[in-house]
């Protein structure tokens, strides 16, 4: 997160998105297919590059894109998703796929579900060059 800033204003909002969901993309797979905790440690970098990448990136997206009387809804909101309904729903989701289907499954439906919104990303959202990053 402390170099996010200079990130976003040399590359844009959306490199460094897909570069958060790409490596937890990366990160799913690979806990999924390594059975060996000690090797799945090698993966776990992965999660502070695609946590610190995406949540940097989603608020600069959000209050670049959003006309500035309406950023501190368009903030909440984006809080609201990441933080409170994805939590619950992640939560739920997958602790019923962990009992049915076991780590390595639910590994894979989550690789799964953050394929298609990595397309997505790469298809509908427009790169934004932030003079001035919010965080």
């Amino acid at each position: 997160m402390v170099v996010a800033g200079m990130v976003i204003r040399k590359f844009g909002v959306k490199p460094v998105l897909l570069a958060g969901m790409g490596s937890l993309l990366i990160r799913w797979i690979g806990y999924a297919l390594i059975h060996d905790y000690r090797l799945a440690l090698l993966f776990q970098p992965l999660h502070a590059l695609g946590f610190a990448s995406f949540y940097v990136a989603g608020v600069t997206f959000i209050d670049t894109l959003v006309p500035g009387r309406l950023r501190s809804t368009g903030q909440t909101l984006f809080t609201v998703a990441f933080f409170g309904a994805g939590a619950v729903i992640g939560s739920n989701l997958f602790g019923f796929l962990f009992d049915r289907i076991h780590g390595s499954g639910m590994f894979y439906v989550a690789a799964a579900i953050v394929t298609p919104a990595l397309l997505g990303l790469i298809v509908f959202v427009p790169n934004i060059r932030a003079d001035e990053p919010a965080l």
